[in-house]
């Protein structure tokens, strides 16, 4: 019999807060909520403020948002990480405490909990979503009954692991599945074509420079940027490196760009539909994940229009539906984006369409759950 994952207390541990900005470890906790579990959401220590605090989502029913500050300095963990694994452990203790008794806990976080066990709950899901590099990350899993990720360059790291792992590909919201399945006009003649990309512009991976290069030759082209535009804008984080606030102060001086930061899921999802064509532009050689998926691209083929992508590993079987370079470096991508570019109207055809949109409703969050259900012990 499967572990049913409904009408269970469950406890999702995350690295990024609650906010305007929703990944994958936020999108299940609506999907976990909306199936009838009492749903906390556990976001990374605060560093200031109340030691504890508790406030159910004012739109999401059994969703409660928690936070708090940890009774020593966490950064103990880079100077001294078996004494902070210590002090963590008389931390979590607290912090049951506060918490009912849950049924699962769910990790999307591979830094702060090494024994996710502490928690007291029967099931335990260690869900890390970027590569594992540090041996308390790996250990993290032994305590877990299921091991989950978005590819397999990061499950590999725990074949010395008992527990049984599940490769679960990266999941579509349901504002995204809403829409997906509605009708939507073409480009109507005469309009300038319409790129957009989704993303903290923050991220050290973004490869700004063919960006630059295919918006300098583009300039019959809109480029429309969402995401984290300002170091901290979003609940994601970002290196706020020099090249990075000078690539953001290069777009905004762009007459064909527009961006406009950091958005909710809904209003991201609405906007998206007015778009002819999406970017994914990752420099492997600085990806941890070496490019190998990207929650992104399933938003992007909801919509059923073109995508011109860096490699992403990931989705090497689906190069009919997305346009996608060869190299490791994206040498060819400004002339895959050309091309693209020249042959729009075929690439947005009615049939391509819409089996983009078949491949990304075939991800649904409900469909995941579903999915690890019947993985779960």
């Amino acid at each position: 019999m499967p572990y049913a994952l409904s009408g269970r207390r469950v406890l999702i541990l995350s690295s990024e807060a609650w906010g305007t900005v929703h990944v994958s470890k936020h999108h299940y906790a609506v999907e976990l909520a909306r199936r009838g579990n009492e749903v906390y959401f556990l976001g990374p220590p605060r560093s200031g403020g109340a030691a504890w605090s508790s406030e159910r989502h004012a739109q999401i029913d059994n969703l409660t948002i928690v936070s708090y500050r940890p009774w020593f300095p966490l950064a103990l963990r880079f100077h001294a990480r078996p004494l902070f694994d210590l002090l963590m452990r008389a931390q979590v203790a607290i912090l049951r405490r506060r918490l009912p008794p849950l049924h699962v806990v769910w990790s999307f976080d591979r830094h702060l909990y090494r024994n996710l066990r502490d928690f007291g709950a029967t099931r335990v899901l260690y869900h890390p979503v970027d590569q594992v590099d540090s041996r308390h990350a790996i250990d993290a899993a032994r305590d877990s009954h299921l091991v989950l990720s978005v590819a397999d360059e990061i499950l590999r790291r725990f074949t010395d692991q008992p527990q049984p792992r599940l490769l679960i590909g990266h999941g579509l919201a349901a504002p995204f599945v809403e829409l997906a399945q509605q009708d939507h006009p073409a480009r109507e003649a005469g309009r300038a074509p319409r790129f957009g990309y989704v993303g903290n512009l923050f991220i050290p991976s973004l490869d700004r420079a063919r960006l630059r290069e295919i918006i300098l030759a583009s300039p019959g082209v809109e480029f429309h940027f969402w995401g984290a535009a300002r170091p901290g804008h979003a609940n994601i984080g970002g290196d706020g490196a020099p090249a990075s606030l000078a690539f953001v102060r290069w777009l905004e001086e762009r007459d064909n760009v527009r961006l406009h930061g950091p958005v909710t899921t809904e209003r991201l999802a609405a906007a998206m539909q007015g778009l002819d064509g999406f970017l994914v532009c990752y420099d492997a050689t600085l990806d941890p994940n070496g490019g190998s998926n990207t929650h992104k691209l399933l938003e992007y083929l909801s919509t059923g229009r073109a995508v011109v992508s860096s490699r992403i590993t990931a989705y090497e079987a689906h190069r009919d539906l997305v346009v996608m370079s060869q190299r490791r470096d994206n040498a060819d991508f400004p002339q895959l984006f050309a091309d693209a570019l020249a042959r729009l109207d075929e690439l947005n055809a009615a049939p391509l369409r819409r089996r983009r949109i078949e491949l990304a409703l075939r991800s649904s969050y409900a469909m995941k759950l579903d999915e690890i259900e019947r993985a779960l012990p």
